[in-house]
């Protein structure tokens, strides 16, 4: 029977005894083990009331309206940037709009690859916590589990693995975390203080272990006399600060640390004096001279120790203002962060706290922020980075272009050729339009891309829709590294010429696609986390095996030795496939060798098969329970075998393995 197909789509379902005295005291802390600690790049200290970053004051030398700058700290409130939820019941609450899924790895990498526009504009402080913030900004019950200690404070090695690579790209940047130990409504799941002193006694070894000279400590968000535990509370909690002051790693260093308190609770002078700083948070001041007065009480609780005062907390959004809290702050020589929150109804891209988060400069008030603090610092980067910096029509590249510590967005094509090459380091690169696949950004003979620590892609419009881009490789060369890869298309590889693509850590952000492997590619993928599709040519015939997982790291190579006629190699260390594969077969006609493709370990793929002329039935399945023949193609499932390689030869046990194809795509032409 004549079956001429044209672009059809077939859709199936998806298959798939520690003794510790009641009040701990300094005198009770216990020294951290001798451990060799890596070395660093920045060293905080404080002299008097002013910061200073490798031996100089912060914004050294810098005044501003006849106010001094240096030696403050502005600073950012992005608690949750290492958050993860270990409650079934509440973690869909922070699904990502576009994945519909909460995925913490793609929290935590988005924001460490914001940190750099953060400092580029003068924000060198950031506020973190081990047990982070509202996920909603602000909530009365609080049942989700941000938790990183075990029952009886011990650690948990995923939250602390992100955090240390916040603390990482903060140490090489030159910012300070202030790094957050407990918070209100999270605490309480430690119930008793003896499990408070281990978590803190655990933290504090950690950071000591880990060599970072520029972390404080703030031990908890907003003492208060309603804090659980016991030791928590202000009258009390001068002794976690002096345990945590007093305990030095082998080579003597110790953290700087301190507490912060919210609106209505005055610290202790114990506090005070036992703090290398204190935190205060302004949100509930109905007018920035209250938050002043309050500033100049604590102040005089021990005026004989001058050490610096911060806000690290304040939800007021009157940056312009003369007299708002940002200017206000600044002109007392207090250092002011911003604490931004996801009101109700709002979008995706607003708040800086609230789950999930949007961590680049996606709001009018964060573009206003951090265009204010760059104007009081002098920071180098230009306010019109921030969210304005457009450029309108096709940017062709033909020199030497470098893009960074800022956002530079492109209203038409980016076009690099041969002698010309563009870099992204500490960057993003948005491409603009109307409509998706509008422009592209196409990597032409010769023509090199390199980016570190970048974004790049599409965009989304004012609306919120994703504009895709494409990312052509039509004989360029990219070189990527810590690089995340948004709303586009797929990063193809043309058929008619040799491209190449090396990537380490490269990941997926907002509707990424795939990268799509196929001509004469040279393709190297380490260490990634990232959609892919691999092509077959059908044209001379051959049989193969394929063997996908997905959700496991592999490490494998794809090239002529075991997929039919390819001329590309795709080399995969340690790469990771988070959902399913894309397998595109070409070439397929009735009147070739026959092609027979084997399906071993395959949880998930799409299949798109890509025929000419082909007057044959089809009879499509979403398992391959049945083989599928097509022209002179035959899919069908392998039986299971002890090696997840690629291999032709037949296994030895006839049990089948499971398959589940997501989607099947055919394409015929005459």
């Amino acid at each position: 029977m004549k079956h001429l197909i044209s672009l059809l789509f077939v859709s199936f379902g998806i298959l798939c005894p520690l003794c510790v005295a009641q009040k701990a005291t300094a005198a009770a802390a216990v020294p951290a083990p001798k451990t060799e600690a890596p070395a660093r790049k920045t060293t905080v200290s404080i002299q008097g009331d002013d910061i200073h970053i490798n031996g100089k004051p912060t914004y050294e030398g810098r005044s501003w309206n006849g106010h001094r700058i240096e030696g403050l700290l502005f600073n950012n409130r992005v608690v949750n940037a290492a958050f993860d939820d270990l409650n079934p019941e509440t973690v869909t609450r922070w699904a990502y709009p576009d994945k519909k899924k909460w995925d913490p790895e793609r929290n935590v990498n988005e924001f460490i690859a914001a940190m750099p526009e953060m400092k580029a504009h003068g924000v060198l402080g950031i506020t973190l916590n081990f047990q982070g913030g509202s996920p909603e900004g602000y909530s009365k019950g609080q049942p989700w589990e941000n938790h990183p200690f075990n029952s009886d404070g011990t650690l948990r090695p995923a939250f602390t693995d992100r955090m240390k690579r916040v603390l990482d790209e903060a140490d090489r940047l030159g910012m300070v975390p202030i790094v957050g130990y407990f918070y209100f409504g999270q605490s309480g799941r430690l119930k008793t203080d003896e499990n408070c002193i281990r978590a803190t006694d655990a933290l504090t070894k950690w950071l000591l272990d880990g060599g970072w000279k520029n972390v404080p400590v703030e031990i908890n968000n907003e003492s208060n006399p309603g804090y659980r535990p016991e030791i928590l509370r202000p009258a009390r909690v001068h002794e976690l600060i002096a345990r945590v002051r007093d305990t030095k790693s082998a080579d003597g260093r110790r953290l700087l640390v301190g507490t912060s308190f919210p609106v209505k609770v005055m610290p202790t002078a114990e506090v005070v004096r036992a703090s290398d700083f204190i935190l205060l948070h302004g949100n509930g001041f109905p007018e920035a001279k209250a938050l002043l007065d309050k500033a100049a009480a604590t102040r005089a609780l021990a005026p004989e120790h001058k050490i610096p005062l911060i806000i690290n907390e304040d939800d007021h959004n009157d940056f312009a203002d003369s007299d708002g809290r940002l200017q206000t702050c600044t002109a007392a020589h207090i250092s002011w962060g911003w604490f931004d929150w996801r009101r109700n109804d709002e979008p995706f891209e607003e708040g800086y706290q609230s789950m999930p988060t949007h961590w680049v400069f996606s709001s009018k008030r964060k573009r206003e922020f951090h265009s204010k603090v760059a104007e009081i610092t002098a920071s180098k980067a230009p306010t019109a980075s921030i969210g304005s910096d457009i450029r309108e029509g096709d940017w062709l590249i033909t020199t030497q272009e470098v893009i960074k510590g800022r956002t530079q967005k492109v209203n038409g094509n980016i076009i690099i050729r041969d002698g010309g090459k563009l870099t992204l380091e500490d960057a993003t690169l948005e491409v603009l339009g109307k409509f998706s696949r509008e422009h592209q950004i196409k990597l032409e003979d010769n023509g090199t891309l390199v980016t570190k620590r970048a974004i790049l892609g599409g965009s989304e419009n004012k609306g919120g829709a994703p504009v895709h881009t494409v990312i052509l490789l039509h004989g360029g060369s990219w070189e990527a590294e810590d690089t995340t890869i948004q709303y586009s298309y797929g990063v193809n590889c043309a058929y008619d010429k040799p491209s190449r693509f090396h990537a380490v850590r490269l990941h997926a952000g907002p509707r990424p696609d795939a990268v799509i492997v196929s001509g004469q590619a040279d393709v190297t993928l380490i260490d990634s986390d990232f959609p892919l599709a691999i092509s077959v040519y059908a044209k001379n015939g051959g049989k193969a095996r394929l063997d996908l997982p997905v959700k496991t790291p592999i490490t494998r190579t794809f090239d002529s030795s075991n997929l039919p006629g390819v001329k590309y190699k795709l080399t995969l260390e340690r790469f990771t496939v988070p959902d399913h594969w894309f397998v595109f077969v070409f070439d397929i006609n009735q009147d070739r060798p026959p092609l027979d493709l084997e399906f071993g370990d395959c949880p998930k793929f799409l299949a798109s098969l890509l025929g000419h002329n082909i007057q044959s039935q089809l009879t499509l399945s979403s398992d391959l329970a049945t083989p599928v023949k097509y022209g002179n193609l035959t899919m069908s499932r392998a039986v299971k075998a002890n090696t997840l390689c690629n291999s032709a030869a037949p296994p030895s046990t006839s049990t089948t393995t499971p398959i589940s194809i997501s989607k099947m795509c055919t394409s015929v032409a005459r």
